[in-house]
């Protein structure tokens, strides 16, 4: 007995409607809950991104030490961080920043990490120079979580920060060429700033580096590819030959420096490695 066949139509996947875009216009949306509503006129509000370029301009500069190398080749300090970040930081404020940043975990986690900051600070044995270690983190480095969680809405602002803090990271390692020094023990540095010391240059490039490989592994050419992956690779070891030249890899791993949790050392260790908790949003 042969088996029953049917015959189905299939419609062409040309003729199927796509469903609008990113660019689409509010009336070709069709009905939308609330939250699409609330992102929507997130993504479309004038100001938010009017304070999203001045926000990126504050993540370039924070993380690629212009401003520091600013004023230790000018001698004076031209304050570029308060000329874009006072626009970021309203603009987080002024277009439901808060609310956006707040709606995930992370800054709930990192905000309670800071507040714990403080009792730590007033417990520690050096209260001064702990005090000023955590009000520096705070108003430096905390507030960069609320500028980029706050202010970067749809996938393609975060690659354009992701972006942004890539050609930092070049810069970064262009000022190394520029200002690289030795410290009594040989290891790498910049002569200036935050990355002074070279445990802290050393956090400051770990941080950096995965947002440049990042990009290197979206170029769509593999040669560039290849080419872009052998320039890291040399530089992570030339980084780690600097880091300690005399054992090199045998004592590489021993180079990180710990601090007791019950002095002011405790919280410089807390607040120089988490100095940019904006960067684990990604």
């Amino acid at each position: 007995m042969p088996r029953p066949t049917f015959e189905v139509k299939t419609k062409h996947p040309s003729g199927y409607s796509k469903g609008p875009g990113l660019n689409a216009k509010s009336h070709e949306r069709g009905r939308q809950t609330e939250s699409e509503v609330t992102f929507w006129s997130d993504l479309e509000n004038p100001w938010r991104i009017r304070c999203l370029y001045c926000a990126l301009a504050l993540v370039f500069i924070r993380c690629s030490l212009v401003h520091e190398a600013l004023t230790h080749q000018l001698g004076f300090n031209i304050y570029p961080l308060y000329f874009f970040g006072i626009p970021a930081i309203a603009g987080v404020f002024l277009t439901g920043g808060l609310r956006r940043a707040f709606q995930f975990r992370p800054p709930v986690y990192w905000t309670l990490f800071g507040l714990w900051l403080i009792p730590a600070a007033i417990l520690s044995i050096w209260r001064g120079g702990s005090v000023n270690l955590v009000t520096d983190y705070l108003k430096t480095d905390l507030i960069m979580l609320f500028v980029v969680g706050g202010l970067v809405v749809s996938w393609q602002e975060c690659k354009a920060a992701i972006l942004v803090i890539a050609a930092a990271t070049l810069t970064t390692m262009g000022l190394f060429i520029l200002f690289a020094q030795k410290d009594i023990n040989g290891r790498a540095k910049i002569e200036f700033g935050i990355v002074s010391n070279s445990n802290d240059y050393a956090c400051h490039l770990i941080l950096l580096l995965p947002f440049l490989l990042w990009v290197v592994l979206s170029l769509k050419s593999a040669l560039v590819r290849i080419a872009a992956l052998l320039a890291l690779a040399n530089c992570h070891w030339r980084r780690n030959y600097h880091l300690c030249p005399k054992h090199k890899w045998a004592q590489a791993k021993n180079c990180h420096y710990s601090h007791p949790c019950g002095d002011d050392r405790g919280i410089q260790y807390a607040t120089e490695h988490c100095s940019e908790p904006h960067i684990f949003l990604f």
